[in-house]
């Protein structure tokens, strides 16, 4: 009798052992072999019920702040939550299965971007600070976005691009204020757009002696027009210039010198 009650225990105990591990088997592994992008990789996507592993190379993660999941249309999955280790990411949620793409703060000067973690390979873009053009991309650019998406990027850059043409067109040229003590040539060298500044000592226009345009706009809503040089785009780092006089008249933002358009 005490034997049978053993043998029943022991079996009792397999099957409770066995229904655990069952548990524990991933629904779906992904396993990947992508090249690292600055030192950042993920080596394996574990598909659970209730939950999402995803185990990246060696402290890629080291300080995360956010982390947003995203299903295969790249819509947000909300009522996530998550936990974070130098190399993993545990998400748990019961849609843990539709879960295709994520986004990582990993801190201020980093984030990573990843799609289709649900396939043979993924594709990743790591974006970190560059003092000189603030967060720049690195990775999989041409695989990372659809080509739909491609293409309407390409159209707002093409847009951006004829905006920004129109409002250098209404400054460039060469500008001298009366006395000849501060001369503006705006043009074009090797393709991109500049002000180089020469003025007389004591002037004080506020204006270094080169501006590289990054950015430029136009609001036509001011009084007069009001043209705004960014030669920052990222940092914001931006000069105002005001026409007048049917545009041939020019005048710097923190200045009262006024100068007039002679070319």
């Amino acid at each position: 009798m005490k034997k049978t009650i053993l043998v029943t225990a022991l079996m009792v105990i397999c099957m409770c052992l066995m229904t655990a591990c069952d548990k524990e088997k991933p629904l779906k592994t992904y396993t990947y072999n992508h090249e690292e992008i600055l030192e950042i990789s993920i080596e394996k996507t574990s598909v659970y019920s209730d939950r999402l592993l995803i185990e990246f190379s060696e402290d890629s993660l080291y300080g995360a702040e956010e982390v947003v999941c995203y299903d295969d249309n790249f819509k947000i999955i909300e009522d996530v939550d998550y936990s974070v280790a130098k190399d993993k990411i545990t998400i748990h949620t019961e849609s843990a299965s539709q879960i295709s793409g994520l986004y990582i703060r990993v801190n201020f000067d980093k984030e990573i971007n990843v799609r289709y973690l649900d396939s043979d390979n993924y594709a990743m873009i790591v974006y970190t600070w560059a003092d000189d053009i603030g967060m720049m991309p690195n990775g999989d650019l041409d695989t990372y976005y659809t080509e739909k998406e491609k293409e309407e990027r390409a159209e707002r850059e093409a847009e951006l691009e004829a905006a920004e043409a129109k409002a250098f067109s209404l400054i460039e040229g060469v500008w001298e204020n009366d006395e000849k003590t501060l001369r503006l040539e705006i043009m074009y060298v090797d393709e991109n757009r500049v002000i180089k500044v020469y003025e007389e000592e004591g002037v004080g226009s506020g204006l270094p002696a080169e501006i590289p345009i990054d950015g430029i706009s136009v609001n036509e809503e001011s009084e007069p027009v009001e043209v705004i040089v960014y030669d920052n785009v990222s940092w914001g780092a931006a000069y105002s210039f005001y026409l007048s006089d049917n545009n041939t008249k020019l005048q710097y933002y923190n200045s009262e010198i006024v100068l007039e358009k002679i070319q």
